[in-house]
C-alpha cells in the first residue's frame, strides 16, 4: 500500500513538474514573440529613417549573439561551482551582462542615427544659402529644394528626395513636410518648414527667412561648438572615472585571480558590486545632467 502510494505521489509530482514546465516554456515562447516583434518594428522604423537595407532581423540576430557572447564570457570569468548557492549568485550578474551586452547593436543603431543627424543640421544651414539663392534668382520653392538634391549631399539629398517624391506624387505640401519632419528630428529642420508654411499661406518673403534662419543656426552651432570645448574635459574626467574601478577590476583579476575569484563569490562581494554599479549609473546620469546644456 505504501509503494502504491510513493509511487502515485511520485506520478504527481512528475506530472505537476512537466505541466509547470510546459507552461513556462510556453509563457517564454510567446514572451519572445511579443519581444521580437516588437524590436523588428523599432529597428525597422530606424534603418528606414535612416535609408538603410540592412535587415532589422538581422540586428536581433546580432543582438542574441551578443547576449549569449556576453553572457559566457562573464560566467566563465565570475562562475562558481562549488554549490547550487553560490552558483546561482554568480549567474544572476552573467546573466545582467549577457542582457547589457544584448543592447549594444542597438545602442550602435541609435549612435549612427544620431551621427547621422548631426551631418543633417551641418548640411541644412549650406542648404538653406543654396535655396535662398535659388529663390532670388526666381526660382519656386520646389525648384529650390531640387537644387539641394542634385548636389547629391547625403542625407540632406536623401531626405530632401523623397520629399519630393511625395509631392510629385500628389501628396500635399504640409503633409511631406510632416513626413520628412518625422523622418528628421532636426529642430532647425522644423522651424525651417514651420516658416515655410507660414510664407505659403501669408505670403512672406521666403529670401528673408532663409537668410535669418542660416544666420540663427551658424550662431548656435558656434555656441554649442564653444561648450563642447568647455565640457570636453568634464566628459573625459566621467571618462576615466567611470571606467577605473572595471580596468583595475580586470587587472586585478589577472594578477590575483584566487582573491578576485574569493571577492565575487562572496555575498558580501557581489553586494558591493551591486551597490558600485548603482552608483556608476547614478553618477552617469548626474554628469550628462551636467555637461548637456539645451541652446
Amino acid at each position: 500500500m505504501s509503494e502504491a502510494f510513493q509511487l502515485v505521489a511520485m506520478a504527481l509530482i512528475g506530472a505537476a513538474a512537466g505541466g509547470a514546465v510546459f507552461a513556462g516554456g510556453h509563457a517564454l515562447l510567446a514572451w519572445y514573440a511579443g519581444y521580437e516583434a516588437s524590436y523588428v518594428e523599432r529597428t525597422g522604423a530606424d534603418l528606414y529613417g535612416m535609408f538603410s537595407n540592412l535587415s532589422p532581423r538581422r540586428f536581433l540576430q546580432w543582438s542574441l549573439a551578443a547576449f549569449f557572447l556576453g553572457f559566457s564570457a562573464a560566467f566563465l570569468l565570475l562562475g562558481s561551482y562549488e554549490s547550487w548557492f553560490w552558483f546561482g549568485v554568480t549567474l544572476v550578474p552573467s546573466l545582467g551582462v549577457g542582457f547589457g551586452a544584448s543592447f549594444l547593436p542597438r545602442v550602435l543603431l541609435k549612435r549612427a542615427a544620431k551621427q547621422r543627424l548631426l551631418r543633417f543640421d551641418l548640411q541644412l544651414l549650406d542648404a538653406l544659402m543654396s535655396m535662398s539663392n535659388s529663390l532670388k534668382a526666381g526660382f519656386s520653392i520646389i525648384q529650390a529644394f531640387e537644387a539641394v538634391v542634385q548636389e547629391r549631399r547625403d542625407p540632406i539629398a536623401q531626405e530632401f528626395d523623397l520629399f519630393l517624391r511625395e509631392i510629385r506624387l500628389g501628396v500635399k505640401f504640409e503633409t511631406a513636410s510632416e513626413n520628412l519632419a518625422k523622418r528628421a528630428p532636426s529642430e532647425d529642420l522644423q522651424i525651417m518648414l514651420l516658416g515655410i508654411e507660414t510664407a505659403r499661406q501669408t505670403g512672406g518673403n521666403l529670401t528673408e527667412v532663409f537668410d535669418r534662419l542660416a544666420t540663427v543656426i551658424r550662431e548656435r552651432m558656434r555656441i554649442q561648438g564653444r561648450i563642447r570645448s568647455l565640457t570636453a574635459q568634464g566628459r573625459l574626467q566621467a571618462w576615466a572615472v567611470g571606467l577605473m574601478p572595471f580596468v583595475l577590476a580586470v587587472g586585478v583579476w589577472f594578477i590575483q585571480p584566487d582573491m578576485m575569484r574569493a571577492f565575487v563569490t562572496s555575498f558580501a562581494g557581489v553586494a558591493m558590486i551591486g551597490v558600485m554599479l548603482l552608483f556608476e549609473f547614478v553618477g552617469v546620469l548626474v554628469i550628462r545632467k551636467i555637461v548637456n546644456i539645451d541652446v
